[in-house]
């Protein structure tokens, strides 16, 4: 049998984490900020203020994102979520097939507008 944890857990579980995303001072809200596999910034995206709906069944689904209208580009292979202070809360893989953000194109060119659509951003507690 695997672990699994309760519906109110997961929920709580959920929240914590979205929580910490709007926590801080120093910036309006949090970021989603989209990294080369070496750690240079491509593109950086800002989370509305809560950045998450109240989690339902363990799942928090991103509110609206303000996309980069002008990126730095390059081939996106990380994205860290930071806080409003730029504070890590969490991080992982960008590609096109089997990643924790799941793209089109990884490769992003200088200029560039880097939009998410509506509800594409999810965060699930594990079960």
């Amino acid at each position: 049998m695997s672990l699994t944890h309760s519906p109110a857990m997961r929920n709580l579980l959920a929240s914590v984490v979205v929580q910490a995303i709007d926590s801080g001072t120093v910036n309006p809200a949090g970021k989603l900020l989209l990294l080369t596999g070496g750690g240079l910034p491509v593109a950086t995206l800002t989370f509305s203020n809560p950045a998450f709906s109240p989690p339902g069944g363990g799942v928090a689904v991103a509110n609206p994102i303000i996309g980069d209208p002008a990126a730095v580009g390059g081939f996106v292979a990380r994205f860290q979520v930071v806080n409003r202070d730029n504070q890590l809360v969490l991080e992982g893989t960008v590609g096109e097939v089997g990643a924790d953000i799941t793209v089109v194109n990884n490769y992003i060119a200088p200029g560039d507008a880097v939009e998410v659509d509506p509800g594409a951003i999810i965060y699930q507690a594990v079960p």
